[in-house]
């Protein structure tokens, strides 16, 4: 009997488009509970389905183009054990946070707040502000990592009453609030598979730079291939 792990990265290609395509099923099928009554309890229960499917599809799609994401620690797991792909989706949204505070940090412009007698002075604070102005989305990531935390949790408090000192009824314990933060994260998640998709579409270069594709490439085999190999996700 053969498994994802025992798939080869070319007889893999495909695999990955039919997996996000469940995952996108699932979202939809918690849109349509979230609209016909506000059922946030099962369809927060749903994305959270829904993110499993969509990091699976990421997987997948990155082995199917030769990145050794099958050689990572505990990889069986990322595909038999719920909570395991609950932890990478905390590291991609480290990733991502880090990214995107880095990407503001090089693009905003010069801030210019302080000004003292001391050009010291003001270059020093002037810069503490830009970092600090550069590091929202990292820590908007640290409370989505927080949110995660939580998601085998809210799964199973979305589909089943328990009791825990008391009654615990779907309907109360998960609310809009909860709801809406699990739908934010499920659409990072998403955003990063297409993000890997277009990466290596065969038309990519004619719409980006050439040697931008080919770095980006590069520094993510880095991350995949080394940085993530001996990465303990059970740490995370």
């Amino acid at each position: 009997m053969s498994e994802f792990l025992q798939i080869s990265p070319q007889k893999s290609k495909g695999l990955d488009r039919i997996i996000f395509s469940n995952a996108r099923k699932l979202y939809r099928d918690a849109a349509i509970l979230d609209r016909a009554g506000g059922s946030y309890s099962s369809a927060n229960s749903l994305l959270i389905l829904s993110s499993e499917e969509a990091i699976k599809a990421i997987l997948v799609a990155l082995h199917s183009e030769g990145y050794h994401t099958y050689r990572m620690e505990n990889a069986k797991k990322f595909f038999t054990d719920h909570r395991m792909r609950h932890q990478l989706a905390k590291f991609i949204e480290l990733t991502s946070g880090i990214l995107e505070s880095v990407a503001r940090y090089t693009e905003q412009e010069p801030v210019t707040l302080i000004r003292t007698p001391s050009k010291g002075w003001n270059d020093f604070l002037n810069g503490a502000l830009s970092i600090l102005n550069a590091a929202g989305p990292v820590l908007q990531s640290t409370k989505r990592i927080e949110r995660l935390e939580e998601f085998n949790t809210d799964k199973n408090k979305g589909f089943y009453v328990d009791y825990c000192n008391g009654l615990l009824i779907p309907e109360i314990e998960i609310n809009k609030v909860r709801h809406d933060a699990t739908k934010d994260i499920v659409l990072r998640i998403f955003r990063v598979y297409k993000g890997c998709k277009i990466l290596f579409h065969p038309s990519v270069s004619r719409r980006y730079d050439p040697q931008q594709v080919a770095l980006v490439k590069e520094q993510l085999k880095v991350l995949v291939n080394d940085a993530m190999r001996d990465f303990s996700f059970t740490r995370l």
